[in-house]
């Protein structure tokens, strides 16, 4: 990434923009966000011409939504209730004569299934038990801070560093000690991001 374009600018706003910008492009190339059509259970049973229905009952609904007149609310509603008689009857028609057509029983229960609606409406993505991998995401979770703690005091050994100072409730702290926030300039990100380039300390006053 061309990261040096970020220190060509003056203004902070801009160089900010620009450091996203290029962030943005490497996230999306190396995990982009993918839009899938989810395809619902074909229906053999709807025409062309409950097609042009259903598309017209659509073109109402958004019309009824940008206008909101009580009149347009009521085409739609109109047009709703034909679409769905129009439905149910072309829906009976069609398993009455696949019904007739049927050889045997095992043909007619497996047209029965596929009328029937689907229990499970969502796709587990794990092999496990739900309960299980809430558990285990529960303890790790729980366990993270003392692991963090154990790691932080083997680096102290391993390292030979002296020990941070624990802090107490109501301990003094004098105010030079204090981190505070305070406004930077234009110049100060300049050379901080120059120092981040080249690896450098930014070593600020």
């Amino acid at each position: 990434m061309p990261w040096n374009e970020v220190v060509l600018v003056d203004d902070a706003s801009d160089m900010v923009d620009r450091f996203n910008k290029r962030f943005l492009e490497a996230l999306d190339g190396h995990a982009p966000v993918k839009s899938i059509k989810v395809k619902h259970h074909h229906c053999p049973f709807v025409s062309e011409e409950i097609k042009v229905l259903m598309r017209g009952r659509d073109r109402l609904l958004k019309r009824a939504r940008c206008t909101g007149l009580p009149v347009d609310w009521e085409l739609y509603r109109d047009s709703r209730q034909v679409v769905k008689i129009r439905l149910r009857k072309a829906e009976h028609e069609y398993i009455n004569k696949e019904m007739k057509g049927c050889q045997n029983t095992i043909s007619q229960w497996k047209l029965i299934r596929n009328c029937l609606p689907r229990k499970e409406t969502t796709q587990q993505l794990y092999t496990r038990e739900v309960k299980e991998v809430a558990e285990e995401f529960n303890e790790f979770f729980v366990s993270f801070r003392a692991n963090a703690s154990e790691a932080s005091k083997a680096l102290i050994a391993t390292h030979e560093l002296s020990p941070p100072n624990e802090f107490t409730s109501g301990q003094y702290i004098a105010d030079e000690e204090k981190f505070n926030f305070r406004a930077v300039s234009s110049h100060e990100i300049r050379t901080a991001v120059m120092a981040f380039s080249s690896n450098k300390a930014p070593g600020f006053d």
